[in-house]
């Protein structure tokens, strides 16, 4: 339903930054390290609702939605490149720039039929018949991402960085994602659910 088509081209954090996070000076490591920061971005990102360096995702829907408008699962929002939907047939057509607004202000942003207009009545495909296109980030640089997520990542790494079991424990005690952590991805956290599109 939701697919990175072109993934971001940096981290919000580098890899020096991380480093001094978790107090590490040599470069044995720094492989094993990137694929936490990736991984923890991702998680933190999957949290929260958001894409913090533009990214571009599609996202695909069985059927058009009872309202007059899509919410599109990423925030926030920069672009919508295309609004596509196959029909029963298979043929696939893109819905006319003309027919709707993008409305980047709202979090998490929507594409909404502009007035007078209406969703396409053909027969859809049984599946996945409506793709949405879009652009989504704080930009193409880290400059604009918020601190807190910038944060969250790093206590992840460290997370993950000590902790390299699927589950790892201490006495008897499991080792979850770190509260604090939790903390600072809920402050900027955005209520996303599929029945904005039923």
């Amino acid at each position: 339903m939701i697919k990175v088509i072109t993934p971001p081209t940096a981290e919000p954090v580098s890899l020096d930054l991380v480093k001094q996070q978790i107090r590490i000076i040599h470069d044995d490591e720094d492989v094993l390290i990137e694929s936490y920061i990736k991984a923890s971005r991702q998680y933190c990102e999957d949290v929260q609702g958001r894409a913090y360096i533009e990214q571009t995702i599609r996202y695909t829907l069985d059927r058009w939605p009872s309202r007059r408008w899509i919410t599109l699962p990423r925030a926030p929002l920069m672009s919508v490149t295309h609004v596509k939907y196959t029909d029963i047939d298979g043929n696939v057509e893109t819905l006319d720039v003309a027919d709707y607004t993008v409305d980047i202000k709202t979090e998490p942003g929507r594409v909404v039929l502009k007035n007078g207009k209406s969703w396409p009545s053909v027969s859809l495909s049984p599946q996945n018949a409506i793709e949405v296109e879009f652009k989504a980030g704080y930009g193409s640089t880290v400059a604009n991402v918020p601190a807190t997520s910038k944060q969250a990542i790093m206590m992840l790494v460290a997370h993950y960085y000590e902790n390299r079991e699927t589950i790892a424990s201490r006495g008897h005690i499991p080792q979850q994602v770190p509260m604090a952590t939790t903390h600072l991805l809920n402050m900027d956290q955005v209520y996303w659910t599929e029945d904005f599109n039923r």
